[in-house]
């Protein structure tokens, strides 16, 4: 048994180049025998078919982005050309300029749209007027020309009106005779009356511009007025009231003073009296 050992071993070393050789040979044989050859087994080729597919897509995607040529250029810029001409054929509409309104007719149309129908005051001259209070003459009309003058008691000296004294009690409402504005509420004679006009002191009076030149002047004596100047007022309203007579109307008793005035100069109220 030792001399079989020594005899394998030494084959070995005298053949050992030999011996591993063939083995390597060997495996090399035997490995080409169990690996497939190409193209054998079950190798899944369905990706690459479908890659190749994709590829062929995207082919024929990139075929069909064609950059565009000279030709297609000229095509868009000639239906371009059509639609403007389209367009130039359409009719235009021209806007006139409307003239400038003229600057008068604008105050005009404003004023007009803005003034209601009392402040369109006009009392013509054929026009008479209201009794303001109930028609009880205490003393009659008079003045420089015209008329007689009367015996105020209460001055113990004759004396022209210049309008009417009317009898009434006291707080007796007093109405406006015709439309107007409201000029003033003041004591009255007014200190802008020439004194050539001798005019009776009859306390507070009521102003009222009727239009047209016409005023007419309400005197309450120790009265209330119930209007302040620059009221819009119609014909009937309340300007005032009635107080006890004046200081130089004291004998009198209560009245009304009515005067009538024509350019500022006074006529017989009973002349405009309806």
């Amino acid at each position: 048994m030792l001399n079989e050992k020594r005899t394998f071993k030494e084959f070995i070393k005298g053949n050992g180049f030999y011996v591993i050789t063939g083995v390597a040979l060997i495996a090399v044989v035997v490995t080409a025998m169990i690996v497939p050859k190409k193209g054998e087994g079950k190798v899944d080729k369905e990706p690459e078919r479908y890659a190749d597919k994709q590829q062929v897509d995207a082919a024929e995607d990139i075929s069909e982005l064609r950059i565009p040529t000279v030709e297609s250029r000229m095509d868009i810029e000639d239906e371009m050309s059509i639609g403007m001409e389209t367009n130039d054929n359409e009719p235009v509409v021209e806007i006139e300029d409307k003239p400038k309104a003229d600057e008068e007719e604008i105050t005009s149309e404003t004023f007009s749209s803005t003034t209601t129908e009392k402040d369109e005051i006009f009392h013509s001259d054929d026009e008479l007027f209201s009794w303001p209070v109930d028609e009880n003459i205490i003393y009659d009309y008079s003045d420089n020309d015209v008329g007689r003058s009367f015996m105020n008691p209460t001055l113990d000296r004759t004396m022209r009106t210049f309008g009417l004294f009317l009898k009434t009690e006291e707080d007796t409402k007093v109405k406006a005779a015709a439309s107007g504005k409201v000029l003033s509420v003041s004591e009255y004679p007014t200190t802008d009356i020439p004194s050539k006009m001798d005019y009776p002191q009859v306390g507070t009076a009521v102003i009222v511009d009727h239009g047209n030149d016409w005023k007419t002047v309400y005197g309450l004596h120790t009265g209330k007025a119930l209007v302040t100047a620059g009221d819009t007022i119609s014909a009937g309203d309340v300007v005032g009231s009635v107080g006890k007579p004046s200081k130089d109307f004291s004998l009198t008793g209560p009245n009304l003073y009515f005067q009538v005035l024509k350019n500022d100069t006074p006529v017989n109220p009973k002349d405009m009296l309806r």
